[in-house]
């Protein structure tokens, strides 16, 4: 961290248009930050959340969201451009441990948050502006510290956290101290932060302007928080104020498909459904999401499970629209065929990939609106009332399903409002990017009544990623280290910090 914190105090120092957190906040390039509008710039920029990665695209590949067949791995003429993926969902801690992004772009941002906070009280401007940059900075700090804590730690409270970054020094000693330190401090950045929204009297959210932290998004933030916890009373709160500041989503009703052209594709591919409204996720996520921050993921396609598929009706429109088989496209969900893609890229009938919020090359990570819908169903179902959970399923089923005969159903099997149905209608809306942040607390706190000592996942697959050794069968426990995914090395070294344990996975012939 220290080598962040000397990267980010030197882009501070020297103009550079071209990467955001390397530019002088001072317009003109040559001078010292001495007023609001200079520091405003340092959050006033999409560049600053669209960029970086707020999730670790390792967590996408090491839960029962993700799940390569034998078949279809044997099956294509060339994998190598799929060896990432695989190689992630083996738990390869050496290889893991040298994915950087989440965790360098995650503190290069509290450092940058840090210096909003530090230098606020040395700036001349409007004191209403400075409060509200003010709360701001430390929902964005907490937000990233809890980001990064859900990736690179264990859900027990007294396992090694991830400490805080809270200063700007170079020369600044961090410990990594507990989980529930780091968890203490994320819980006073937000309330520090919404009691300072509450006085400024700014609970709205401007859809104009995603990439800024507002009162619904530091509640948003706050929900999950308190539902990683296991405290279901703060959280049916959160998530209710999060929604009474925004509470629009999109309706994927009406959403047309389309036979793309076939100009250039190899010979035998069958046709690609693709979406012909343009830019469709992007509309989604303006319109869904509360706070866009996105991870960035460079590991090819994502198989998911057979599993997570059996968990679609067959009409539900985020299976037929997000969900592709025989498709000769690296992203099954596309805004224009990609031609100088496609002769790399074999599917087999029978296999799905996942890609329904890529845009430029990340997945959205952020709160939405169904997702928040989705706390409270669960808070709700865990007090007993299922009715009303119930009634928030079908509220988000409304606008997935033409049919509507199916609101209320789902695989022929009733919706009751049950914690069971609230959890796989979490795991519909909202896969891969939040399924290891829910494998966690689940098993953490035995709360999926399904499994009351928690989830064992099991996985067949070789041995060996390149070679295709022998297939082996992996066993991961459900409070497994593996869940903490590894510290990348180079950081490990500069904080003199223990490698996370990979305790609780188990590899069998």
């Amino acid at each position: 961290m220290r080598k962040i914190l000397y990267i980010v105090l030197m882009g501070l120092l020297m103009a550079n248009c071209s990467d955001f957190l390397d530019q002088n906040p001072n317009p003109s390039g040559n001078k010292p930050i001495n007023n609001l509008k200079d520091l405003e710039l340092l959050l006033n920029n999409p560049d600053a959340v669209y960029g970086p990665s707020s999730l670790n695209a390792v967590s996408l590949f090491t839960t029962d969201d993700y799940g390569i067949d034998i078949d279809v791995y044997n099956s294509y003429k060339d994998f190598s451009p799929y060896i990432t993926s695989v190689r992630m969902s083996l738990f390869d801690s050496k290889y893991l441990s040298s994915n950087l992004n989440s965790w360098t772009d995650g503190f290069k941002n509290m450092y940058l948050y840090n210096t909003v906070l530090n230098t606020l009280n040395e700036v001349e401007g409007d004191p209403v502006l400075k409060n509200k940059l003010k709360a701001e900075a430390l929902g964005l700090r907490a937000y990233y510290h809890f980001s990064i804590l859900t990736s690179y730690a264990e859900w027990d409270s007294t396992k090694p956290g991830i400490g805080y970054v809270d200063k700007i020094s170079e020369q600044a000693e961090y410990s990594r101290e507990t989980v529930e330190y780091t968890l203490n401090k994320i819980s006073s950045d937000i309330a520090e932060a919404e009691k300072i929204f509450l006085d400024l009297g700014e609970k709205s959210y401007d859809i104009t302007k995603n990439w800024r932290m507002s009162y619904p998004a530091l509640m948003s933030l706050k929900a999950r928080l308190a539902l990683y916890k296991g405290d279901y009373k703060t959280a049916l709160e959160s998530s209710n104020a999060a929604l009474n500041g925004y509470n629009n989503f999109e309706d994927l009703i009406g959403i047309a498909t389309s036979t793309a052209p076939t100009i250039g594709w190899p010979t035998g591919t069958p046709t690609v459904k693709v979406l012909a409204k343009a830019n469709t996720m992007q509309d989604i996520v303006k319109t869904e999401g509360i706070y866009i921050p996105s991870m960035s993921w460079n590991a090819a396609v994502l198989f998911p499970s057979h599993e997570l598929l059996d968990l679609f009706d067959p009409s539900d429109l985020r299976r037929q629209l997000f969900f592709e088989n025989n498709n000769a496209l690296l992203m099954a969900f596309t805004f224009k065929p990609n031609a100088s893609k496609l002769n790399d890229y074999y599917y087999m009938s029978s296999y799905y990939k996942y890609g329904p919020a890529f845009v430029g090359g990340q997945l959205f990570t952020g709160p939405t609106v169904a997702e928040m819908l989705l706390i409270k169903a669960e808070c709700l179902a865990r007090k007993g009332q299922t009715s009303d959970a119930k009634n928030i399923l079908i509220q988000i089923r409304n606008k997935r399903f033409a049919d509507k005969s199916k609101l209320t159903v789902n695989n022929g099997q009733a919706i009751t409002g049950s914690i069971a149905n609230v959890l796989d209608e979490r795991r519909r809306e909202l896969p891969f990017t939040i399924r290891l942040y829910d494998l966690k607390r689940l098993n953490g706190l035995k709360a999926d009544p399904r499994y009351p000592n928690g989830k064992t996942i099991t996985r067949k697959i070789f041995k060996d990623a390149d070679s295709k050794n022998p297939m082996v069968t992996y066993t991961i426990a459900p409070n497994s280290g593996v869940y903490a995914l590894p510290i990348p090395s180079e950081e490990l070294f500069s904080l003199k910090w223990q490698q996370n344990s990979n305790d609780g996975l188990s590899v069998s012939n």
